[in-house]
């Protein structure tokens, strides 16, 4: 550890060290020393993470064994928790559609949509969690196998179904031009990054997300998820009020907010995401969950205002 800055380093674990028992559940932590920090600087550096520990609320004492089931059926429960994973996110779709279609036409339909979508959701990753809570998973001795699956087979089926049917005969007999490919490629691409940011380990990290990171952790105290707050929910309304509401009388806004809500859903199935880590606690993933989803609905408003006065402005100078 001591190759760097040892203020820098320092805080950095104790960043860390504070993550791992708040939310992965880690109930034994192995403290690194400095080598270019001498005696007194690593007292003072395990002196500073005893306080630390102890203004986050939590305690140090001697760690129990947790109690070991004989039959936990890992095999039956990943099967399980699988099913559930690619199940929520399409009943949370069936969900937004009955809400939008039954309601009128406005933003209040389009908000209630999201967070009927959203409590589906969040109930079914409370299922999916109670599956996995034995000590093979708490304990990370096992991982839940599938996370990329259950994250590209429900979008799969959300995107195609909502397309049309008489909307198939057309895509097929499409004229595609360059400017689709594009737009493919740009599709393709966010759902690449969202994968990538999925599973165990995430291979893909943004510029500057560690400092992000360690001020949500300060804010919230649990920080949300990027791909929810900053992206899924917030595209997700926008695609809810063009579909409801701009929809309802012109075919492009309609057919372009089903695809913002194609795109939003990748904020759904990350919540679902958020529960299949069973080493994290229960309050901390509900919390982190909650927290998402109304800083993604403020940001979502914010977006639809933005996408209002865009209309209204190329209305007035068209093309």
């Amino acid at each position: 550890i001591g190759d760097g800055n040892y203020l820098g380093d320092s805080r950095r674990l104790n960043a860390r060290l504070i993550r791992a028992v708040k939310e992965r559940s880690v109930r034994l932590v192995f403290m690194h020393i400095f080598h270019d920090a001498g005696v007194e600087g690593n007292f003072q550096y395990i002196t500073d993470l005893i306080k630390t520990i102890k203004r986050a609320g939590l305690e140090i004492q001697d760690t129990l064994p947790y109690f070991k089931s004989t039959r936990t059926f890992v095999g039956l429960r990943q099967l399980l928790a699988f099913l559930l994973a690619v199940g929520i996110p399409i009943a949370a779709l069936f969900t937004l559609k009955s809400i939008g279609s039954r309601g009128e036409p406005h933003l209040k339909t389009a908000v209630l949509a999201f967070f009927g979508a959203t409590a589906v959701s969040l109930v079914g990753g409370i299922f999916v969690y109670s599956i996995l809570s034995t000590f093979e998973f708490i304990l990370r001795v096992r991982y839940f196998q599938g996370v990329k699956l259950a994250y590209l087979l429900p979008f799969a089926i959300i995107c195609a179904s909502i397309v049309r049917k008489e909307e198939w005969p057309v895509l097929w007999n499409y004229c595609v031009k360059v400017k689709h490919f594009v737009i493919l490629g740009l599709v393709l691409l966010l759902v690449y990054i969202a994968l990538s940011r999925t599973g165990n380990v995430s291979s893909f990290v943004m510029p500057f997300e560690g400092i992000l990171r360690d001020i949500l952790d300060n804010v919230f105290g649990v920080r949300p998820r990027f791909k929810e707050f900053l992206f899924g929910h917030p595209v997700l309304i926008t695609g809810l009020w063009l579909w409801i509401v701009e929809g309802r009388l012109n075919k492009n806004m309609n057919r372009l907010g089903r695809f913002f809500v194609c795109l939003g859903f990748i904020g759904q199935m990350n919540i679902v995401n958020t529960f299949l880590h069973a080493h994290t606690p229960l309050a901390v993933s509900a919390a982190r969950t909650l927290y998402g989803a109304v800083a993604g609905f403020v940001l979502g408003i914010i977006l639809v205002m933005v996408s209002k006065y865009l209309l209204v402005w190329r209305a007035r100078n068209p093309l």
